[in-house]
């Protein structure tokens, strides 16, 4: 019996050490596989982004010239005098501009998005760098900014330039939409997984008879041309959602929502108001 006994129990030990060992192969085994799909993923992803990015960089590129023709042509029926056309000539003018402004801020952001530099930028970063580039269209229309920071996170350096790049396109519709010696809101804030960056105006509102982020003829009221739908391809290809969270006779509030995947945690807690 006592020979028994001690077979059974080494038979046992024996055992539950093969199967703890079979049950870390597989764990490990399980792990591997895990690692090899979520790379295939990224060098999928990779493969896209890189195919999206040098379509889009030559697309841009074949416009960049017709466009700079398309300005001097149309600032040269501006300056042959005046005319019964000179609001819609101006308008031209001031569209192809701020069209040939937002391709060489698309193109600054692929070239970047080519580079293998990597580097953070903070929320309070972000908001400094959107500022400079908006503060001379806020005191040409004589409106001013506010931003609030209200939670820390940090964002890549690619996905800052995209980010600003909606960000400042939101803001520049704000701003159009904004009566003289109004105020336009930037605002970031924590909302569960998410953060959330608002930018709210003190126009009309959205109007009821136009397609959210569809290109449509631009008004004074409005001002919904081709700038949102730009805003809402860029956030599909960042991964956020683009949304108007509210839109009323007192203004309208468009929502850009981060993931978690887009942002981490910043060591510091920070509140800013600027």
């Amino acid at each position: 019996m006592a020979v028994f006994v001690a077979g059974s129990l080494l038979l046992a030990v024996a055992l539950a050490w093969f199967f703890r060992r079979l049950n870390r192969a597989y764990e490990l085994l399980a792990e591997r596989t895990e690692h090899l799909v979520q790379a295939n993923r990224e060098l999928a992803l990779a493969a896209k982004t890189s195919a999206v990015g040098a379509v889009t960089s030559h697309l841009i590129h074949g416009l960049r010239n017709p466009l700079a023709g398309l300005q001097n042509f149309v600032s040269g029926l501006g300056a042959t005098g005046p005319s019964d056309a000179d609001g819609d000539v101006q308008e031209a003018i001031a569209s192809t501009r701020r069209m040939q402004n937002m391709i060489s801020e698309i193109l600054t952001v692929l070239r970047e998005e080519e580079g293998a530099g990597q580097y953070e930028v903070t929320l309070t970063d972000l908001v400094a760098i959107i500022s400079t580039k908006v503060q001379p269209f806020c005191r040409q229309n004589g409106v001013e900014l506010l931003a609030k920071v209200k939670t820390a996170a940090v964002l890549s350096n690619r996905t800052a330039n995209l980010t600003g790049l909606i960000l400042a396109n939101l803001i520049q519709n704000a701003i159009e939409a904004t009566p003289k010696d109004g105020t336009v809101t930037l605002s970031f804030t924590r909302e569960a997984d998410s953060v959330a960056c608002e930018v709210g105006d003190e126009g009309p509102g959205f109007p009821a008879d136009r397609k959210l982020f569809e290109p449509c003829h631009s008004t004074k009221e409005g001002r919904s041309g081709i700038g949102l739908a730009i805003s809402k391809q860029l956030a599909n290809h960042l991964g956020a959602g683009l949304e108007l969270r509210r839109s009323t006779p007192q203004g309208c509030v468009f929502a850009l929502v981060l993931p978690r995947t887009l942002w981490a945690e910043s060591s510091r807690t920070v509140t800013m108001t600027a």
